[in-house]
């Protein structure tokens, strides 16, 4: 994520950061502040960005996973789903980069980090937006939905 808009860091840092002590809620605050410039930074060259969009049952899944703790947000996902979840993630991963794309997941706003700490580790190249962040007029292109169970 490029920083060269201090300027709205600060001005973001500056409204929230009273409100809220948490870095990680901060920083979510600033990624949506930041939403014109992250679309720019992931559209395609008709405007457009190409993503993985998440069925509502795995994000609350994934919320339902989610603890807070002095050190940050932890993710724990029973590792059967886990395993079946990451091997659907890695199907539309490569699907996207077979088409030379970047891969990007686009999640609901109140899951996005618990799936970036999720994916992370497994899937340092995947981009993990949030709603939030994309900007009006910006189109989304779905390349294929991240589910798990008999629906795939």
């Amino acid at each position: 994520m490029p920083i060269k808009d201090l300027l709205t860091i600060m001005e973001t840092l500056a409204d929230y950061a009273s409100l809220v002590k948490d870095t990680e809620t901060l920083t979510e605050y600033v990624r949506h502040a930041l939403g014109r410039t992250i679309c720019q930074l992931y559209k395609n060259q008709d405007g457009s960005i190409s993503v993985i969009t998440v069925d509502p049952k795995v994000e609350q899944m994934v919320a339902e996973s989610t603890q807070q703790t002095p050190g940050g947000i932890t993710v724990a996902v029973e590792p059967e789903k886990l395993q079946r979840l990451f091997a659907k993630l890695n199907e539309l991963v490569e699907l996207m980069n077979s088409e030379g794309q970047q891969p990007i997941l686009l999640s609901s706003p109140n899951v996005r980090l618990a799936f970036r700490k999720l994916t992370e580790a497994q899937f340092p190249q995947l981009v993990v937006l949030s709603y939030n962040e994309i900007v009006p007029g910006v189109e989304l292109y779905s390349k294929g939905v991240l589910k798990i169970g008999n629906e795939d």
